[in-house]
């Protein structure tokens, strides 16, 4: 085996892992040749007539262009936040379902062009009898192309999984509302009765309740009447107060006109016995020989 055919087992199963099925060693794949992707785990919801059917629709050249057409779609940052997008439920179920279909076009597309390129640096070293440096452009460029795949395939197992999650609680949703319904129609005869007693004991409690709340509100009309009463009566209590508080301050002021008085007397006493000593005193005076 020369080192030709040995770099090609080489990029056989650099596909294979990331999930390119190659044909053999003496197998060539032209340009029209469908390549094989493992799909057999159903994991993709295959749908082979959806899928032309979307390629159809939005045609994608393959060759030099596919970079460039799908890059700016699904670059490393897209495939990232678009697999956060799912986990918080952003897709409906057709959206979801719809990304799937698309991302199962853009894996056709990536490895057709793969395989284009593996047919190129076979061709290449088949005619220079060596194979091909690692830091070679198309090499380089395949294996972009086969890392890029390896995203959108990431991507697309985890849409995937999340829509066969939705279905599976949608179904064990609808299975627990068919046994809720079925339980509260298959009722038994002994449920009835028991029933039938338990209605009856809520309305001697309803009925109790009934004549409890009466009771409460005769006992609450009377501590409204007697509360009534005590408002009338502190309000004439305060009433009286003010009266009294009233007078109170009439008594001050004739007190005070009192005293007033009383001053005035006091003064004028004094002035007369003054005026009393002084008498005496001239009187004394005058009797003397």
């Amino acid at each position: 085996m020369n080192k030709s055919s040995g770099n090609q087992s080489n990029l056989e199963k650099d596909l294979k892992d990331y999930g390119v099925e190659s044909s053999s060693q003496d197998q060539q794949h032209s340009a029209n040749q469908e390549p094989q992707v493992d799909m057999s785990n159903d994991s993709y919801l295959q749908d082979s007539n959806d899928e032309q059917k979307d390629q159809s629709e939005n045609p994608i050249k393959s060759g030099s262009s596919v970079k460039s057409t799908l890059m700016p779609i699904f670059d490393k940052q897209d495939i990232v936040s678009c697999h956060d997008a799912f986990l918080g439920n952003k897709f409906s179920d057709s959206e979801l379902k719809q990304e799937i279909k698309k991302l199962k076009s853009q894996i056709k597309i990536v490895t057709d062009e793969i395989y284009e390129m593996v047919d190129k640096e076979l061709a290449i070293e088949e005619q220079s009898k060596k194979p091909l440096s690692e830091d070679n452009e198309l090499v380089c460029e395949r294996e972009e192309l086969v890392r890029f795949l390896r995203q959108i395939e990431t991507t697309l197992r985890a849409h995937t999984k999340h829509f066969k999650r939705r279905q599976k609680l949608r179904s064990g949703r609808e299975e627990q509302g068919k046994e809720k319904e079925h339980s509260e129609f298959c009722v038994e005869k002994d449920d009835v009765e028991s029933l039938k007693e338990e209605i009856a004991k809520l309305r001697e409690d309803q009925q109790s309740t009934k004549e409890q709340l009466q009771r409460t509100q005769e006992a609450l009309q009377q501590t409204q009447e007697a509360l009534q009463q005590t408002q009338e009566a502190l309000q004439q209590t305060q009433e009286a107060l003010q009266q009294t508080q009233e007078e109170l301050r009439i008594a001050k002021i004739e007190l005070g006109k009192e005293k007033e008085k009383n001053s005035q007397l006091e003064s004028r006493l004094s002035h007369l016995e003054k005026e009393n000593a002084d008498l005496r005193a001239k009187l004394k005076e005058s009797s003397k020989p």
